[in-house]
This record gives structure tokens, sequence and C-alpha cells, in this order.
């Protein structure tokens, strides 16, 4: 990583693909009150809770990302009947043999190179756009889910201040993608009250910058998809909870390369640092 001062609002600059994992080095805490020290963990209520991430709304999902991804499929109907079209002129007499041997033979190939067409795009999305469509789809399921609950901790899920996470418990990486995340949420980063508020489709987090234990930024592997993650460790009432969050990819082909992933999860990395930081600076100036 470059030693230049970092901007967390701009995407981070990478040198390479494997770039090492960050860590907040200094996680000491200032004296702060008792309430700002501990994380709050609620389930979502009754009603609103599990209606987003279920097993229904991924199959539909997926069923839309192959609904965009086969933008080559007129291109083999028109294929396949252009083939249909010269085969029936092979029993026109008026028609030379070699003319319609040759119209048969162009159908086949445009047929063929379609059909390639249509398989390199279904991998191309498969391989390099693993969470997009997902994530949009689960996205705007959840933002309207929380603007109609009767408590939330986010008022407007859709201001620019808020993002999508998605939820992947270490015992899960090895799962497919649709076991991957247990939970999806809105986040809100709040600087005022140096706070972080997650409303999620199963639990609900108030996480005080004072009750954080540990915070880094690192990756896992998923064939060739490198999925990137936030760790947080904060302290609650029962003892410390972790969290491993990866940025949602609800931006059109926000994911198409590694790169684009590490930047996405870097930048809410520096965003919590320099929230830390500036809860760090209050609290002196109130020394002082």
């Amino acid at each position: 990583m470059s030693n230049d001062p970092i901007n967390p609002y701009q995407s981070p600059q990478i040198d390479s693909e494997e770039a090492p994992a960050l860590k907040h080095e200094n996680l000491s805490q200032p004296t702060t009150p008792v309430d700002q020290t501990i994380a709050v963990v609620s389930p979502v209520a009754e009603g609103w809770a599990n209606q987003v991430l279920t097993q229904r709304n991924f199959v539909v999902a997926v069923f839309l990302r192959f609904l965009a991804s086969i933008t080559g499929f007129p291109l083999v109907v028109f294929a396949m009947m252009s083939t249909m079209s010269s085969l029936s002129t092979l029993q026109n007499p008026q028609i030379s043999l070699s003319t319609s041997a040759s119209a048969v033979i162009t159908s086949i190939v445009l047929a063929v190179v379609a059909f390639l067409i249509m398989f390199a795009i279904l991998a191309f999305v498969n391989l390099y756009v693993p969470f997009t469509y997902e994530d949009r789809f689960f996205g705007k399921k959840l933002i309207k889910n929380i603007g109609s609950r009767t408590e939330s901790y986010i008022e407007r899920p859709t201001s620019t201040s808020c993002q999508l996470v998605a939820v992947i418990p270490e015992d899960r990486w090895t799962k497919p993608r649709n076991r991957l995340s247990d939970d999806i949420a809105i986040m809100w980063i709040d600087p005022y009250s140096s706070q972080i508020f997650l409303e999620g489709d199963r639990l609900r987090y108030h996480i005080p910058i004072g009750s954080l234990l540990e915070l880094r930024c690192d990756h896992f592997c998923k064939h060739l998809t490198q999925v990137w993650y936030v760790h947080l460790t904060f302290r609650t009432a029962d003892g410390p909870l972790e969290l491993f969050l990866r940025p949602g990819e609800n931006g059109i082909f926000l994911s198409v390369f590694n790169r684009t992933r590490q930047a996405a999860a870097e930048q809410l990395f520096h965003r919590i640092e320099l929230l830390i930081a500036e809860a760090k600076h209050r609290q002196q100036k109130k020394a002082d």
C-alpha cells in the first residue's frame, strides 16, 4: 500500500492482487461512559425478521441472474431459424446445390458462435460477478422491509451514508454461495455519535466505537473469487462477539475484478478506522 495519506471516502490504491490484510494496531480506548463500551445485539421484531434472506428469494435472485446473463439467446434463436431456412432451400430445385450448402454452413457456424458467446457470458457472470445480482435483489427487499418497521436504528436506509453488508461467519466460508451469508444488513456509520448501526434481516446491532476490540480487513478465496471482508470484534454484555462483514455488491458489475472487492472492503475498513481516530480526538479534547 502507498505511504500517502489515505482518504477513507475514496477507493484505496492497490499495488497488487495479493495485498496483505489490514489491521488496526491500537484499539486501546479512552475512558468512556459504561453504555459506550458495550455493544447491543437484539433480534429483529417478529413479523419483520427472516423475510429477506430466504431460500425462495435466493431462487428468484438466481433466476433473475440467469435472465440477465443470456443476452446471447436471441442470437441463438436467429441462428437456428436461419439454419432451418437454409435446409429448406436444399429442396428447392431453382437454387443451386452449392449456394444452398454455403447457406447451411454459414448458419451452422453462426449457431455455434452464438452458443459459445452465451456460454462465455454465463461463465463470466458466475465466476467474476458472484454476488452482484443477488445483492441488488436482497438489498432492495431489505430496504423496503426496514422502511416498514416500527422500530429501527436507521431512519433512511437509502441514504448515501448507509451501505449493504453481508454477514459471513467463518464456519460458512466453505459452503455454497446460497449458504455463505448468515444475515444481510444495512450498515450506518454515524460519525457524530461515533457509533455503528446495523439493521439486518435477523439481528440488529448497536456498536459504539468504545466497544471495539479488534478491527482488520482480509479475504478468503472461493475458486477464482477473492471474498474480501471487514472483521469486527466488539464487547457485549455476554462477552466478546465478532462479525465478518462483506461489503454488498449491489452496484452494476461492481465486483468484476478481485481488486474492486478489495478496494470496497478497505474503504469500509478505513471509514471505521477514521471513526476510531475521531472518537479518540474528541475524548482528548474533553480531557484537556
